[in-house]
C-alpha cells in the first residue's frame, strides 16, 4: 500500500468509529460492517472507490490490531474485488490500537 493513503485509511476507521459511537470495535460484527458500508455507498457523495477503500482499510485496521476481533467475513457491497493486503507501516492506525 503507498503511504501517502495511510491517511484516508485513517479517516475511514475513524468514520466507522462515529458510525456507531456506543458500540466498542471489540464488539463488533461483519454485520455492522456490511452496515456501515452499505450506508456509505448509498450517500450521494458515495462512491464505488470510497466503499472498497473503507473495506480495506477496516480489514486490514481488524487483522492488525484487533486480530481475535477481526469478523470471520467483511462483506462488500460491490463486485469488485480488492487487491492482496501488503505490509503497512504499523504507526498508521497507532492511534486506534486501545480501542
Amino acid at each position: 500500500m503507498r503511504t501517502d493513503l495511510l491517511v484516508y485509511y485513517e479517516k475511514w476507521v475513524k468514520t466507522f468509529v462515529d458510525f456507531m459511537p456506543d458500540k466498542n470495535l471489540r464488539e463488533r460484527s461483519g454485520k455492522d460492517i456490511e452496515t456501515f458500508l452499505v450506508d456509505l455507498a448509498q450517500r450521494p457523495d458515495g462512491a464505488d472507490w470510497q466503499v472498497r477503500q473503507a473495506r480495506h482499510a477496516l480489514k486490514i485496521f481488524y487483522e492488525m490490531f484487533l486480530p481475535h476481533y477481526a469478523p470471520a467475513t467483511t462483506p462488500l457491497p460491490c463486485a469488485t474485488p480488492l487487491p492482496p493486503i501488503s505490509l503497512i507501516p504499523a504507526m498508521a492506525f497507532v492511534r486506534f490500537r486501545n480501542c
